[in-house]
């Protein structure tokens, strides 16, 4: 399960010009920024792709774990910089 966060009043992390007037409301929805939510994410997208569409469960399945492994990379080479 993924906790979403409340944004703060002075959120300004990035322009807003291009939105057309849109709120991002009460909560960050920015939420698949952070890895470990992305993380979650993904495994229940396949969760869930995999329950409607067991015949490919093995590509599923695959598919999570590259990404799964690609996020793990990632994170660490942004912790050495």
């Amino acid at each position: 399960m993924i906790k979403l966060v409340k944004k703060e009043d002075d959120h300004d992390d990035h322009g807003h010009d291009d939105h057309d007037g849109h709120a991002h409301g009460e909560f960050d929805p920015h939420i698949w920024l952070d890895p470990i939510n992305a993380k979650a994410m993904l495994n229940e997208m396949a969760e869930h792709l995999i329950e409607n569409d067991p015949k490919n469960e093995p590509k599923y399945k695959s598919n999570l774990a590259k990404a799964l492994q690609e996020i793990d990379k990632l994170t660490i080479d942004v912790m050495t910089i």
